[in-house]
């Protein structure tokens, strides 16, 4: 993996059982990127997709300052009108990588994501913010607009109207307001961090996730014969209209007996199919 100065790599990797995390490693830029450090990234995510014994990667930055502060400002002055688009090209093939890989990542936003920080966060299926974390596109500051895909993925995330309120005004917002308009996830203390990750960490770690993973389905539910709930496998790519729910036949409305046949019609109406308890079976005997 290319090496920051000094010999420590760009991206730092570690392994917890199923969980990798991958640690943005130049603090003394405040882990801004540039096109070495965005290469680094899209390697270190490609190897996580390759290995199938990895269930879910968890994305952050050195130091307790910033996740990613931005693109690397310095390396970005030097740049011609061609290496500007490499540049960018770049950047939206690492984030296309991102949301491509079969695992969740998790963005740990410890500081700062402003900017391609910020894009970078949104590439991620989850984004969990340290209460110190400031958010934001200021690119409209420099006369640019993101350009790793943001523009898209934010719209996505918050909305068109917040997007573009985000987007033209260049504002940079705490971790608080983030929460409040769905930028991220949920906000957490930063000495509490390690306990949020081990909360979220729990499920993919599981054998039942690896299993239910491989139906061939996009969204893969089991309702719990006893309690009704529901637990559920979902492939990043899927959006809302293209979710294949597939429920056990026996297990729905249990608890509520007469709510069986609205339930089951309901379901596949919503584009899901129902199985039988024993195809279900053979289906996870297979797998196993």
């Amino acid at each position: 993996m290319t090496a920051a100065p000094g010999g420590e790599p760009l991206v730092r990797d570690a392994r917890d059982g199923a969980v990798v995390t991958l640690t943005v490693n130049r603090p003394a830029a405040r882990n801004a990127l540039d096109t070495a450090t965005v290469d680094a990234l899209t390697a270190a995510f490609e190897a996580i997709d390759r290995d199938t014994s990895v269930r879910c990667a968890i994305l952050t930055g050195a130091g307790d300052r910033a996740f990613v502060a931005g693109a690397d400002i310095k390396a970005m002055a030097e740049l011609d009108r061609d290496g500007a688009r490499a540049f960018s090209e770049r950047g939206h093939r690492m984030a296309d990588v991102m949301e491509g890989i079969r695992v969740p990542i998790i963005a740990a936003v410890n500081g700062w994501a402003l900017g391609a920080g910020c894009e970078l966060a949104l590439a991620c299926d989850f984004i969990y913010a340290a209460r110190t974390a400031k958010l934001g596109m200021p690119e409209v500051g420099l006369g640019v607009i993101p350009g790793f895909g943001g523009t898209q993925r934010l719209a996505l995330r918050v909305g068109v109207a917040r997007a573009r309120e985000l987007i033209f005004s260049g504002v940079i917002i705490d971790a608080d307001e983030a929460l409040r308009i769905g930028l991220c996830n949920a906000v957490t203390a930063p000495e509490d961090w390690i306990v949020e990750k081990i909360r979220l960490s729990a499920f993919f770690n599981t054998n039942l996730e690896v299993v239910l993973r491989g139906l061939h389905a996009e969204t893969v539910l089991i309702a719990g014969v006893l309690t009704n709930q529901c637990i559920a496998a979902t492939s990043k790519d899927a959006m809302f209209r293209d979710f294949k729910p597939i429920v056990v036949e026996e297990c729905t409305g249990t608890t509520l007996p007469h709510l069986h046949e609205p339930a089951l019609e309901m379901i596949r109406v919503g584009w899901g199919e129902v199985r039988s308890l024993d195809e279900t079976l053979a289906d996870l005997e297979r797998l196993a």
